[in-house]
């Protein structure tokens, strides 16, 4: 399978050396790695070019989460290529296998994608909460017949690290254009043509964030405009409210009553505004 391996980014920090050396050690070699880089002012360009990556700028007043995948995509399904693992810039891979296991899951399921199971790096905070939940340690195959089960879960997947098969992808529309959630809106097509989205427990990474409320409130500002943007998400798959309150109990909310609310304001605000 002829795969090349993409990361976004845009002034990754001194964290992105940590990640390029755990690309540098898998045990599998993607055909092409690329980084598309939104003009970074900081040395996230030398880096790497340090590790043998190859650099594509892109314009940062251009840049669209789901447009510039898309514009990647399609690119390399000219060129032929076959798969596409997308990446973002925080992500460390926690084995010198993971993108190989990653690529096994989604060649033996014959998924459309397959995204890896993210290791918070603390165990307190809301942030590593809903992490730890929605990648469990058990592997799952999702498809349309899981929707009465899962509801909006059917269709979660993660950018963050996630094999594509590209001819499947492009018969769905591709990587729509958003500003947020364009893996879960390209899953959730996937899903409704009757493809499979394969969750990979066994391959793993490192990745978390400690967010502040006002982070919290600018993200579920976000998923609140995805969602009124695509009503077909709720119409098809559930509310993200159904899906939330299943990985809460009581207790939990009363533990994260500033963060919960911080990001339910963003939501209404990003809904109905």
């Amino acid at each position: 399978m002829k795969t090349a391996m993409v990361l976004l980014t845009c002034n990754a920090g001194d964290k992105f050396e940590e990640v390029l050396r755990s690309h540098a050690f898998q045990s599998y070699t993607p055909d092409r790695r690329i980084v598309v880089d939104s003009e970074s002012e900081d040395d996230t360009v030398e880096k790497a070019k340090k590790y043998s990556w190859e650099v594509v700028t892109e314009k940062r007043s251009s840049f669209n989460h789901g447009g510039t995948r898309q514009k990647i995509a399609a690119m390399l399904l000219s060129q032929g290529f076959e798969c596409v693992i997308m990446g973002t810039q925080d992500v460390v891979l926690a084995e010198e296998n993971t993108l190989e296991i990653l690529l096994d899951s989604l060649r033996t399921y014959n998924g459309a994608a397959a995204y890896a199971r993210q290791i918070p790096p603390e165990e307190k905070g809301m942030e590593n909460f809903f992490r730890k939940r929605n990648y469990p340690e058990f592997s799952r195959v999702k498809s349309k017949e899981d929707i009465p089960e899962l509801g909006l879960f059917t269709a979660f997947c993660s950018d963050s690290l996630a094999a594509w098969d590209l001819q499947k992808i492009s018969a769905a529309g591709g990587f729509p254009e958003t500003e947020f959630g364009e893996d879960m809106l390209l899953a959730a097509a996937l899903i409704l043509r009757g493809e499979k989205i394969v969750y990979c427990a066994e391959s793993r990474c490192f990745h978390g964030h400690a967010h502040t409320l006002g982070d919290l409130f600018r993200r579920g500002a976000a998923i609140g405009r995805m969602h009124a943007r695509h009503p077909e998400l709720r119409r098809n798959f559930g509310s993200v409210g159904k899906y939330a309150s299943k990985q809460l109990r009581g207790r939990d909310m009363l533990r994260f009553f500033l963060p919960l609310s911080a990001k339910y304001l963003g939501m209404l605000w990003g809904r109905f505004r």
